[in-house]
């Protein structure tokens, strides 16, 4: 995590995230997560009925996932998703567009479009409404860039390597093998487009993506954890039909205060990371102003003996 390219990412999210808050943006967070019908305690439970067992499964068997934004306020109901899934196939890209587009058409409807008509003394203005910002992380199936950036593959026939080029007006000579089609190819990329931003644009809602492997930044963690505790805690039936309605009873049961926590936590992680990075960078200056002195002691001295030698 403390590496440069982490750092910058960090520097480059919280300048971006405090200009959102600061500006009055709606910020939701997102994440996803799974749960299975046998989840259950790590050791043993127990029922109302003070009767239990020794944990006897592997808290396998059919699974669920689950799609959700949250903010200080909760979560946002209308753009829950959950859906039956298995181990190896628990979201796509696809599926995660078609959540995106309908989130978002939901939540400029429900915060005004783009742009309304409003009437002040008489006259009539054109205001924009709220700006939106949702956050997601760096899974795989958010990161499908559009069909136009996609870069050409190797496993690509020369003539498809061809009529990429023809379509992002690069220019190549006719007699060239397909190696050095592919290196003008890669020498002449577009910046990179994803669906998910782009499919947010069309109802004027940002997308703002976590630092990678940050998701201490996520309060949506905290969220997930506890929903789990509670199916655990309660899954006396181990079927889909029974986690599925814990993890309802969970959601619809988050209030405003718990939730205003979990964004508090986050608050906290990031003044912390805030501050390791700002204490880092203090401290390799120090250290490169030391070594300048050091290189520059060592110069002076080769060069009084050198000035010995001449005498």
């Amino acid at each position: 995590m403390d590496s440069i390219d982490f750092i910058a990412q960090r520097a480059s999210y919280f300048r971006k995230l405090n200009e959102i808050r600061q500006n009055g943006t709606l910020i939701f967070y997102h994440d996803e997560t799974w749960f299975n019908s046998g989840e259950e305690k790590r050791a043993v439970w127990v029922d109302d009925r003070g009767q239990g067992r020794i944990r006897t499964t592997q808290g396998k068997g059919p699974r669920l996932a689950i799609s959700a934004l949250i903010n200080e306020n909760g979560f946002h109901h209308p753009s829950i998703d959950i859906f039956k899934c298995d181990q190896e196939h628990s979201m796509d890209s696809m599926h995660f567009i078609q959540w995106i587009s309908r989130t978002c058409s939901k939540l400029r409807k429900e915060f005004g479009r783009s742009f309304d008509y409003v009437t002040f003394r008489n006259a009539t203005f054109k205001g924009y409404a709220l700006s939106i910002t949702i956050i997601i992380d760096n899974a795989s199936w958010h990161r499908e860039v559009t069909d136009d950036t996609k870069p050409p593959q190797r496993s690509w026939r020369k003539q498809m390597i061809v009529n990429w080029l023809s379509d992002h007006n690069v220019i190549y000579a006719g007699d060239i093998s397909k190696a050095e089609l592919l290196q003008l190819a890669y020498s002449n990329l577009p910046k990179k487009k994803y669906k998910a931003e782009e499919e947010a644009k069309i109802y004027r809602i940002n997308i703002l993506r976590l630092p990678i492997r940050h998701c201490t930044l996520n309060p949506m963690e905290l969220a997930w954890a506890n929903m789990k505790t509670y199916i655990r805690d309660r899954n006396t039936k181990f079927t889909l039909a029974e986690v599925n309605k814990l993890a309802q009873e969970w959601i619809d049961n988050l209030d405003a205060t718990e939730a205003t926590s979990y964004m508090n936590h986050v608050k906290q992680c990031e003044a912390t990371f805030k501050k390791a990075d700002m204490f880092a960078e203090r401290i390799e200056e120090e250290l490169n102003d030391d070594d300048d002195e050091d290189q520059y002691s060592v110069y002076s001295a080769d060069t009084d003996d050198d000035d010995g030698d001449d005498e």
